[in-house]
């Protein structure tokens, strides 16, 4: 994303399915209903989310066009990098673990990093057991250089109604700064919350920039109300939610950030 001349130039690189909502299905309507005019790169077309079954794009063609884009982001100087690192959920690894390694390579060079548990696991080769272990895999990425990591999904043993959402960077004195947000689990195992989030985060960093624990909280909000309104369909209904989408998440009350953690860094 490149902010200049008033104008920002979105790339959004993600798979793409026919039947349902999840990947650029979703952040191309999501950041369009916005406002936005994203261009759309689809890694793969897929029959379904739920049956892979399509038209994989080669190895050498990706690098052929990632290099591509690559040289036009060095160019463009100032752009903003965030990376859903789509590799699973609930301890089930969804692609190769050549994709895994992939993701490692890419940590020096994001801005922003919005796992889930399962995948902050495998990003830091460390098994999440308890708040600790969150701050720990945090730390570590945010070591290597990433700016802000949102780890949309934490679940713990001793709480099965409620999901954990943490948001961590470090200050201006190097010290790491940490907050979390309680979110009631809906019992609703559906593809998509997760791109639907990452689109809507990509948003409101645009366009309203500032805050990020208010930014974070407002699309939760959103978020939170699909899915809600979609809990009889057994999919994310986005397209009779799309209202919500568009809006600043004014519907209901917020959830609010609660401190972690400001810790001075390791030497």
């Amino acid at each position: 994303m490149n902010p200049s001349a008033n104008r920002e130039h979105i790339i959004s690189i993600q798979s793409h399915v026919l039947d349902g909502f999840c990947g650029n299905n979703i952040a191309s309507f999501v950041l369009r209903r916005r406002g936005h005019a994203p261009k759309i790169f689809n890694t793969v077309q897929y029959y379904s989310k739920y049956k892979h079954l399509g038209v994989e794009m080669k190895q050498e063609e990706m690098k052929i066009i990632l290099g591509a884009l690559k040289e036009d982001l060095a160019a463009a100087g100032d752009y903003l990098w965030i990376c859903d690192p789509v590799m699973g959920d609930n301890g089930k690894l969804y692609v190769d673990k050549d994709v895994v390694l992939a993701y490692k390579e890419c940590i020096p060079f994001v801005d922003i990093m919005t796992p889930n548990q399962f995948e902050l696991e495998l990003l830091c080769d460390r098994k999440i057991k308890n708040e600790s272990d969150v701050i720990t895999c945090v730390r570590f990425l945010l070591n290597r250089g990433v700016k802000l990591i949102v780890v949309t999904s934490v679940q713990y043993l001793f709480d099965k109604d409620h999901l954990y959402l943490y948001v961590a960077y470090q200050n201006s004195q190097g010290e790491l700064v940490a907050y979390k947000y309680k979110i009631f689990r809906f019992d609703f195992d559906v593809c998509g919350s997760g791109d639907l989030f990452a689109a809507l985060l990509l948003s409101f960093l645009i366009r309203h920039r500032g805050n990020v624990l208010l930014i974070v909280s407002k699309v939760l909000n959103i978020v939170h109300n699909v899915i809600k309104n979609s809990l009889s369909s057994g999919e994310l209904d986005i397209i009779e939610n799309q209202d919500i989408i568009a809006s600043d998440g004014l519907c209901g009350s917020f959830i609010k950030a609660e401190p972690v953690c400001a810790t001075h860094p390791t030497t």
